[in-house]
């Protein structure tokens, strides 16, 4: 899968390059999660961050006026994960938050990251609340 938009969930088949995305690539897929935590102070001051190949869009044309401020979608992201991360309990919470600043891959999360990272993933919240998701889903922990 290259293309974000048409991503359904198959995550481990995942090509695209997962350095940077942008406010229209985000389907909450594990890596684009990552890549909010990582970049969380940036967004939370209403700055996306910079693509690192240097690409810049400009404007074609006449310029319009947009009705929303810059600083709104970092700040929608921010908020939508804050969300999802406040719905973990405290100790999974923090054994993912480690991996991600660590900069654990994902197949060396520990049990915990791992089971936090794909709750808060997909482009719906998970209706169910974690402990009873993780149960369901995850087992008992070994």
């Amino acid at each position: 899968m290259n293309d974000c938009m048409k991503c359904r969930g198959d995550y481990k088949n995942c090509t695209k390059n997962c350095e940077w995305f942008s406010f229209g690539d985000i389907r909450w897929c594990p890596f684009q999660v990552i890549f909010v935590i990582e970049h969380l102070e940036m967004m939370q001051e209403g700055n996306w961050p910079p693509d690192p190949s240097g690409r810049v869009d400009l404007p074609i044309g006449k310029q319009r006026l947009k009705a929303e401020g810059n600083f709104t979608r970092p700040c929608q992201v921010v908020g939508e994960v804050e969300v999802r991360l406040n719905r973990l309990t405290r100790a999974y919470r923090r054994a993912l938050l480690q991996d991600i600043n660590n900069q654990v891959l994902i197949p060396n999360f520990s049990y915990e990251a791992e089971c936090a990272l794909y709750y808060i993933t997909g482009w719906i919240r998970k209706d169910r609340p974690f402990r009873k998701w993780r149960y369901e889903n995850w087992g008992k922990q070994p």
